[in-house]
């Protein structure tokens, strides 16, 4: 008879053959643990972290039973708790305290747009006025609100201006994302913005990172000038990485469509660019009889490919989304090189493997889940499909190929976008499986043929197809995006739920036998705590500038102007975006006895309440009354505060930003 123990033993064994692909579950696991914690380990913690995965190492080596592997995993979730402490502290760098005015010099080492439209630098070898060089931040970014992008182009070109500086802001509700945190990863010491006019300057070229950015440029100029006017930015954007040309209206048609994933540079491009190489120079070896009898045509496209996907890399700008791209695509050439499967879910965790211990933080970043998620689902599901009926005549139909997998990946992709980004586009997979294909045999083709011709001078006629592919799919984005219900937003999860939905579908995918069903129930209860995410009835912004009331309508701003940015984010993760106006005038209209007194020319007057009311105090005012408030001293130490009210209107939970969170990205340097 079958016992309960032996079950399980036996269950386990099975886990033994997929333990390779459970190691990157457990290292992102360690590295989310670190990241997650409201304060920074003490070192004994460090120790014991160590003497832990050394234990849990020599258990897996030395042990034969079941139970094995699982210390394998425990070892690697130490270690990926390690990487990414070891980063954070290797990549640690002056960070700005205060609020700067002043002249502002650095080296123009990167250009894109922001939002709200504006061209915005990163700058190195930064110079700031009456600032010692041990304090001066390695790194700032700036947003210039004059003066034309093409003027900030120049080649390793230096700027000089007079303009605010600021730390990295926090986020701008308890739980929400923590620039800090990017920012201290990135080298960011600092950012802001100028209004005044910018001198910009050339600098000598030294060094191969240099004359590389001098080449991107240059690449860049010759681009733009080749195509139309409205294909010249997202033109620049696939083929150099300069986004800087890309309009406000391309890109909200694009994210309202789900089609911004074709103009920054990822795993679509790298595996497009490198797939075209791959096939153009296997038959070109195919084409010589005495290479044909000589030479393995396979592995010679597949070492040219892995070469002419690291030259895009380096010539756009090396993004971190193109490098992981790159390094995924050089682990599928090198299977193909040592005569291995091509793709598999063994070389997509052993990419997971090298980007988590190259790029630990990357982790909780939008484009690393959303990246794998789709290449996960797209080798599980196309790993099945040979045992379908009918599939060989489907291999001969490419188009349906690819309609499949713009379905598989959107649906992959389709959990994250929405947590991260808050909204589900309706007509993104129509949208794709009109772009995609001529992303694929027009656009990315001719982009390659152009770059091979413009050492000839002929890059006009690969930049033709660019130019009307390209056309073609910002007709169909602008098409698409229009009505208004192409996009539903969708409200914030919660902490927790991200991770369970992650591990769930691993588990799903990965466990052998009849465990299977426990990543179901975990997905369930993912989706199920998602929708019943609680938000925060009242939200108060860093320096208590603004303050909102969650409403049915969606969130009354006490203000008709100030805190843009909090009121953005609070809307977004709210699910429920309106305009500012009527977010105002919803606060007018309001049924609780709340009150925000931010208004300087008050200061110093006192403020008479009665039980039952909720006053939110930014300036330096007196109390008199029975009432709950907040003072300004409390609002200005604890940051962006959240609260929950009881049924009865009463404050019954509060979170404050840097109530109890000391990391190394949030002290104060």
């Amino acid at each position: 008879m079958l016992t309960l123990k032996k079950f399980l033993r036996c269950e386990l064994e099975k886990q033994r053959v997929v333990l390779f692909y459970w190691l990157p579950v457990a290292m992102a696991s360690g590295i989310g643990c670190y990241l997650s914690l409201r304060q920074e380990p003490a070192p004994n913690l460090f120790v014991a972290m160590a003497l832990l995965g050394g234990v849990f190492y020599l258990g897996y080596h030395f042990q034969t039973c079941s139970l094995a592997p699982f210390f394998l995993l425990l070892a690697v979730f130490c270690l990926g708790f390690f990487a990414v402490a070891g980063k954070a502290y290797y990549v640690a760098a002056p960070t700005l305290t205060y609020r700067f005015y002043g002249e502002i010099e650095g080296r123009i080492i990167g250009v894109d747009r922001a939002r709200s439209g504006a061209v915005r630098v990163t700058l190195d070898q930064v110079k700031l006025e009456n600032m010692s060089k041990s304090n001066t931040p390695q790194k700032v970014r700036l947003s210039i609100s004059s003066g034309p992008a093409a003027q900030l182009l120049t080649p390793q070109g230096r700027l000089k201006t007079k303009g605010f500086l600021m730390p990295p802001p926090g986020p701008s509700e308890p739980g929400g994302f923590d620039f800090r945190r990017y920012a201290w990863f990135q080298g960011l010491g600092a950012v802001g913005y100028t209004r005044e006019g910018v001198h910009i300057t050339s600098g000598p070229s030294s060094g191969i990172f240099t004359r590389l950015f001098d080449r991107r440029m240059a690449l860049s100029a010759r681009i733009k000038a080749g195509v139309s006017e409205a294909a010249s930015g997202p033109a620049a954007a696939i083929i150099t990485g300069d986004r800087s040309s890309l309009t406000r209206a391309q890109l909200q048609d694009l994210r309202r469509s789900n089609l911004a994933h074709l103009l920054a540079i990822s795993g679509l491009h790298v595996a497009l660019l490198t797939g075209v190489v791959f096939g153009v120079f296997r038959r070109l070896c195919l084409l010589n009889a005495n290479a044909f009898l000589h030479f393995n045509a396979k592995k010679i496209a597949a070492g040219f490919a892995i070469l002419i996907g690291f030259y895009y890399v380096m010539i756009s700008g090396a993004a971190v989304s193109t490098q992981r791209a790159f390094i995924m695509v050089s682990i599928v050439m090198l299977g193909v090189f040592f005569d291995r499967r091509a793709l598999s879910l063994h070389s997509v965790a052993l990419a997971a493997l090298v980007i988590l211990a190259w790029r630990p933080e990357d982790v909780s970043s939008a484009g690393f889940q959303m990246s794998f998620a789709a290449t996960i689902a797209l080798v599980t599901v196309f790993q099945r499909i040979p045992a379908l009926p009918g599939f060989s005549r489907w291999r001969r139909m490419p188009m349906i190929s690819l309609i499949l997998s713009s379905l598989v990946a959107g649906l992959a992709t389709a959990p994250f976008s929405a947590a991260h980004f808050n909204q589900v586009s309706h007509y993104g997979l129509l949208a794709n499986i009109l772009s995609l294909p001529v992303m694929s045999f027009l656009v990315a083709p001719s982009a390659v043929l152009a770059m091979m011709l413009i050492p000839f001078g002929a890059e006009a006629v690969g930049l033709w197809g660019v130019d009307l592919g390209l056309r073609w799919i910002l007709a169909v984005a602008h098409f698409l995006a229009q009505p208004a219900s192409a996009v539903t937003f969708v409200t914030e999860p919660d902490a927790w739920i991200l991770p369970l939905f992650s591990a769930s579908c691993a588990w799903i995918i990965l466990w052998r036998g009849w465990g299977k069903g426990l990543g179901v129930l975990g997905v369930v209860a993912a989706l199920m705590g998602w929708h019943g995410s609680d938000r925060p009835d009242i939200l108060i912004a860093k320096d208590g500038v603004l303050v909102g009331l969650l409403l049915p309508e969606g969130r009354a701003l006490s203000k008709p102007n100030g805190g843009t940015f909090s009121a953005r984010i609070w809307a977004q993760n709210d699910g429920l975006p309106m305009p500012r106006e009527k977010a105002y005038a919803l606060w007018q209209d309001r049924k609780i006895d709340l009150y925000h007194h931010w208004s300087k020319k008050k200061k110093g007057l006192e403020i008479a309440c009665v039980p039952g009311e909720l006053h939110i105090v930014a300036q330096q005012r007196r109390i008199s009354g029975e009432c709950w408030h907040l003072s300004h001293h409390i609002i200005k130490r604890n940051g962006a505060t959240a609260i929950w009210l009881d049924h009865q209107g009463k404050p019954a939970k509060i979170r404050h930003i840097n109530s109890g969170f000391t990391r190394l990205w949030s002290k104060q340097r």
